[in-house]
């Protein structure tokens, strides 16, 4: 049961690349079992937490493991939705960059105040992986 937690936060690793994978095939009712994919992965990253915590597991260290793949998770769900509609990217650049700027100055005004490491993503930006 302690292991319920870390299944439901790598189960959204594999959710996210079957998203991927299902864009790539052009599966055939793609929106339906995305979306359908996209909820779940969702719903584990709501219920994780919530499990962890009732079973007094909850640790820095999961903490990072269930940020770091829900970053993979979403970035799965964009690269998946590019595929799909690569012109709502192109008719959307500039919007999605200042989105994407938002969100990268987020996790630099945390590491100034708070002075935590990087999250993975920028961790690997940063050291050029």
């Amino acid at each position: 049961m302690k292991q319920l937690p870390i299944a439901l936060i790598y189960s959204r690793l594999l959710i996210g690349f079957g998203i991927i994978l299902l864009s790539v095939f052009h599966a055939s009712h793609y929106s339906f079992l995305a979306i359908t994919l996209l909820s779940i992965g969702l719903l584990t990253d709501v219920f994780d937490g919530i499990i962890a915590r009732k079973l007094n597991i909850s640790s820095e260290k999961l903490r990072r493991l269930d940020s770091g793949i829900d970053q993979v998770f979403f970035i799965s769900v964009a690269v998946a939705t590019y595929i799909q509609c690569p012109d709502f990217f192109k008719t959307n650049l500039v919007k999605l960059i200042v989105l994407g700027t938002f969100e990268a100055s987020t996790y630099a005004l945390s590491y100034i105040k708070f002075k935590k490491k990087l999250p993975p993503i920028l961790s690997a930006l940063k050291s050029g992986r």
